[in-house]
Formats: structure tokens, C-alpha cells, sequence
């Protein structure tokens, strides 16, 4: 890994409101499923 997965997440972990336009639209594999939970809970996690 170039380390681009984590430079995303933590860019997306500055932001106080992330809108996810047309998801679900295809299926998505395992990894990507894991990656959004992963983004996901680091936003709930952040902001208690």
C-alpha cells in the first residue's frame, strides 16, 4: 500500500460533514465495504 487509504481517511476525518452522493448505486466488494465502515466509525469515534 502507497499509503493513499490513509491519507483519504484522514482527510476526511477534518471534515465536520461528509455527504455521500448516489451510494449504493453498485455493489460494492469487501474492501470498499470495509474501508467506509472504517471511515465511518472514525467520525462517530471523533466526534463523542
Amino acid at each position: 500500500m502507497d499509503g493513499t487509504f490513509l491519507k483519504l481517511v484522514t482527510h476526511l476525518e477534518k471534515n465536520d460533514l461528509i455527504i455521500l452522493d448516489d451510494f449504493g448505486l453498485q455493489p460494492m466488494d469487501v474492501n470498499s465495504r470495509l474501508a467506509l465502515l472504517q471511515i465511518l466509525k472514525s467520525g462517530m469515534t471523533e466526534n463523542q
